[in-house]
C-alpha cells in the first residue's frame, strides 16, 4: 500500500529547513525552494487563505464609510479578490468577523440589560439565543474554510494539483479531517456554538430541576469547554504558546482576545453551575458579568478579524514560484 503523504503536501522539491508541532500536528514550516527562496507556511494562514509569508498587522485607522464600502463590495460579490483561492476563502473571512460581531454584541447587550433588569427573562433569552445563532454562522463558516483548504500548500506549482484548482473545485460541506490542527480548531467551536444553541433555547422552557441539569448546565458547560479547546488550539496556532503576555501581531492579538473569551465563558458556566445546584444563588449576578466580558473579548477579536479581512483583500495572494 502507498504510504500517504504527511499534511501539508508540497513540492519534493522543496526542503524543510525548519517546522513546529505541537504532538502530531505541524503548526508552522520553513520552506528552502529548488530556486533558493525561504518561505514560511502556517497552519492558520492555511485554513484563513491567507497563502505563505503572511504577516498581518494593524492598519492606522478604518473609517465607517471604508468599512460600508467593504461591506458592499461582498455582498454584491464584488470582491478586489482575483485568483480562484482568493474568490474562496477572502470574503468568508469578513463575513465571519461580521458574525461574531453581530453574536458577540447579543451577548453583551443581553448580559447589561440582565445586570440592570430593564427587560423581561423571555425577551432575554430572545437575545441570547439569537447572539448564539450568529455564533454559530460564524462557526460553520470557519469549519467550511477549514475543511475546504486542501492539504496541498497553496502556491502556482500546486493549484493544479490540488482539488481547489478552479475547473476541479468541490466545496464540501461536512468533512472529517483529524489530521490537521485547523480542523480542531474551527470543528470545536462549532460544535461548542451548537451546545450555546441548546443552553440558550432551554431557556424558552419550563423545565424541573433536573433539566435544567441537564439542558441548561451541561450544554453551557461542555460549550464552554469547546470554545477554550478551541482558543486555547488557536493561540499556540498563532505563538507556539498556550500563553502569552505581549502578543505582537494582528493575528496574535485576535487569539490572546479570543481566549480571554473562552476563559471568561467557562468561567460564568462554572459559577452558572452552582447556581442550578442551589449552592450560590447570590453568584448570579457575577455569571452575568463573566459572559458580558467573554462577549467584549468576542466582539472585540471579531473586529480585528473583519480589519484582517479588509487588510487581506487589499493585498491580493502572491503566487510562489
Amino acid at each position: 500500500m502507498k504510504k500517504a503523504r504527511a499534511f501539508p503536501h508540497y513540492p519534493r522539491q522543496w526542503k524543510q529547513q525548519y517546522r513546529h508541532m505541537i504532538g502530531h500536528f505541524i503548526v508552522d514550516i520553513e520552506f528552502k525552494t529548488h530556486l533558493g527562496g525561504i518561505h514560511h507556511w502556517n497552519s492558520r494562514h492555511h485554513r484563513k487563505g491567507l497563502g505563505m509569508d503572511h504577516h498581518a498587522h494593524i492598519e492606522p485607522s478604518l473609517s465607517l464609510t471604508g468599512f460600508l464600502q467593504h461591506l458592499w463590495s461582498n455582498f454584491s460579490h464584488k470582491s478586489l479578490a482575483k485568483t480562484p483561492i482568493e474568490s474562496i476563502f477572502n470574503p468568508l473571512n469578513f463575513w465571519i468577523g461580521l458574525s461574531f460581531i453581530i453574536g458577540a454584541s447579543h451577548f453583551v447587550f443581553a448580559s447589561l440589560l440582565a445586570l440592570s433588569a430593564m427587560m423581561s427573562v423571555t425577551a432575554l433569552t430572545n437575545l441570547y439565543f439569537m447572539g448564539s445563532i450568529f455564533f454559530t454562522i460564524a462557526a460553520y463558516l470557519q469549519y467550511i474554510q477549514s475543511i475546504n483548504a486542501g492539504d496541498f500548500i497553496r502556491n502556482k506549482s500546486t493549484m493544479n494539483k490540488s482539488a481547489l484548482h478552479k475547473k476541479k473545485y468541490q466545496r464540501k460541506w461536512l468533512a472529517w479531517q483529524p489530521h490537521r490542527l485547523d480542523f480542531w480548531v474551527t470543528f470545536s467551536q462549532f460544535i461548542g456554538t451548537l451546545f450555546f444553541n441548546l443552553n440558550t433555547f432551554s431557556g424558552y422552557l419550563a423545565l424541573s430541576d433536573l433539566q435544567q441539569s441537564l439542558f441548561i448546565w451541561l450544554p453551557n458547560l461542555l460549550g464552554s469547554l469547546c470554545f477554550q479547546l478551541s482558543g486555547s488550539l488557536a493561540l499556540y496556532e498563532t505563538s507556539h504558546q498556550f500563553w502569552l503576555w505581549s502578543p505582537k501581531s494582528l493575528e496574535q492579538k485576535m487569539a490572546f482576545i479570543n481566549h480571554f473569551g473562552c476563559l471568561f465563558f467557562l468561567g460564568s458556566a462554572f459559577v452558572s453551575s452552582s447556581i442550578l445546584q442551589s449552592l450560590s444563588p447570590s453568584m448570579l449576578p457575577l455569571s452575568i458579568v463573566l459572559t458580558c466580558l467573554g462577549g467584549i473579548c468576542f466582539l472585540c477579536a471579531a473586529v480585528l478579524l473583519c480589519r484582517e479581512s479588509i487588510q487581506i483583500q487589499r493585498t491580493p495572494l502572491p503566487h510562489l514560484p
